[in-house]
Parts: C-alpha cells; structure tokens; sequence
C-alpha cells in the first residue's frame, strides 16, 4: 500500500521526539528485538494458528475479528506450510500500553521445502482485562495513523523492511521456485479476497426494500472525527 510523506520536525541526534503535523508526538527510539514477552507469545499464537489454519485461535487474538480479517488469514493459511523463524521487533505505539510490532518471519509454501522471507507489521493494544491483542480496526484516528506512518519512515525501520527486501530478491535472481510461487500465492490470495469482499458486501446490501415514509425521511449527516486507514506495510 503506497504511504503519504510525513514532515517531522526532529532531526536524528537532535529531538528525542518528533511531532507529526501537530499531533502525536513520535519517540525517536531504536527497534528492539524480541523484548517483550507478552508480546512475542501473541505473535507466536498468531503464525501457530496460520500453521494450523485455526480460525477458532484468532478470537483471543485479534480484534475486531471481522469477516475480512478472516478471509484474509485463511487464504494465507491454505498456502503456508510453516513459520520456521520469526523474529519480532517493536517499537512504543500511539495509544498507552501499546506497540507497533515489525515482524520478519521466514514462510514455507505448502509443496516446497525452501523458506521465503517477509515482513508484516501489527497494531498491538491492550485490552481492558489486561491483554495483548492485534488491533485489526480498519479505520484509526488520523493522528494515530499519522503516527504510524512516521514509524514506517523511521531509518531503522526502512533499514530491516530493505534488508527483508534485498533477501528476498536474491532468492527470485537464484530461481527460487519457493520465492517465485510466493509472489504468485499472494497475487491469488490479493485477488481471492477481494472476490470474496465484493461477494459479502452484496450480500449485506439484499435489505428489506424501506417503506415510502422512510425512503423519503431526510436524514441529518452525523459529523465525525477525521480518521484514516491504517498505514500497514503489508
């Protein structure tokens, strides 16, 4: 998904934080790698339940779990065989007690032996009782987003999704049939998915037909805050 350029204010070495477009401030902090606990054991359940395909799991898991949400993870998990080597690493979220996590995670393609590298990102909150979860809105808080994004364009940040990016490269300039069937896994997946939205949006529209009054009752538009899609790298 291709991002906006955020303006910070803060240079590297000189701010300990930058401010976006006057809204959040964002911590120049470095990455840290696999330093939570908690937050590592979510991840792990997350990449166990795709192994398995099991969609019962990602209620403790993800929130809100909607319909696109399960689509999506159950095409992925139709072609992935397994999750050998992930690794997490985070940096402090917008919201209290959360986290942005930046995971590298090496995928075997169901009918190949070799593993193929990639790199996803998740919002992780916590709930009211206490526990982690990957937040799945589809729709956040533009300054939260705004912050994010910031995130995304921080060098070590960059560094990492490049490195990810580079190995996976000289998989496809050595024939790698596990990275070539990658690339046409997630084409079909991308396009499997939003066959399957479109399928369920027009289910959602087979209402029943409103009476005359209420077609013709005019309706106040409600005003609401400014938000945006969540930036995510994958």
């Amino acid at each position: 998904q291709q991002q906006e350029e955020v303006q910070t204010n803060a240079q590297p070495g000189q701010e300990e934080t930058a401010k976006v477009q006057e809204g959040l401030a964002v911590p120049e902090t470095g990455l840290e790698e696999n330093a939570y606990p908690e937050i590592n054991e979510l991840i792990m359940k997350y990449y166990k339940a795709m192994e398995e395909n099991d969609t019962d799991a990602l209620t403790e898991i993800i929130s809100p779990l909607t319909e696109a949400v399960l689509i999506r993870f159950t095409e992925w998990a139709k072609h992935t065989e397994a999750c050998p080597a992930v690794n997490i690493y985070s940096k402090p979220g917008p919201r209290e007690d959360s986290y942005i996590a930046y995971v590298v995670a090496d995928i075997q393609i169901v009918g190949y032996e070799g593993t193929v590298p990639g790199m996803a990102s998740f919002f992780i909150c916590k709930n009211d009782a206490g526990n982690y979860y990957i937040n799945m809105e589809e729709e956040i808080d533009k300054e939260e987003a705004d912050y994010i994004e910031a995130l995304n364009f921080q060098d070590d940040v960059k560094d990492l999704s490049n490195k990810v990016s580079v190995d996976f490269n000289q998989l496809m300039q050595s024939g790698s049939e596990a990275a070539q069937t990658f690339l046409k896994v997630e084409e079909s997946i991308t396009k499997a998915f939003r066959r399957r939205c479109l399928s369920v949006r027009r289910r959602n529209r087979r209402r029943k037909p409103l009476l005359r009054k209420e077609r013709n009752r005019k309706r106040r538009p409600r005003r609401r805050p400014e938000r945006r899609r969540k930036p995510w790298m994958w």
